[in-house]
């Protein structure tokens, strides 16, 4: 039946053959239950990574600590080469959503900047 096939046609054929017909004894095919088995694994090697990401960028992160009162810095974004790196000082006057934004004065201006800028 297969005299004059070639060897990789003839490989593909009996792959098909064992791994895409239904099996009484699993109730399944067998290229399913592969898969789902490697679907599992794949998954808990993806949540096993991000948690132990998430865990290393916790570990980085700085606590950032000021008070109502307290003279700081601000980073200029919009600068050129030869003006400061930083604008200020300016006087926190309080401190919103959950300590991530100032709200800073300085003579009469107000300005609302994030921690990170500070």
């Amino acid at each position: 039946m297969y005299k004059n096939w070639k060897l990789d046609e003839l490989e593909v054929v009996i792959e098909n053959r064992l791994n895409k017909i239904y099996h009484d004894s699993l109730r399944d095919i067998p290229v399913n239950i592969v898969d789902k088995y490697l679907k599992d694994e794949i998954k808990e090697v993806k949540v096993h990574a991000n948690t132990t990401k998430t865990e290393k960028v916790n570990e980085r992160r700085k606590a950032y600590q000021f008070e109502v009162d307290q003279e700081v810095l601000i980073k200029d974004p919009c600068r050129s080469k030869i003006e400061p790196l930083y604008a200020g000082p300016f006087s926190i006057i309080s401190i919103d959503r959950d300590e991530q934004v100032l709200i800073l004065s300085r003579g009469e201006t107000l300005i609302q900047a994030n921690i990170k800028r500070v």
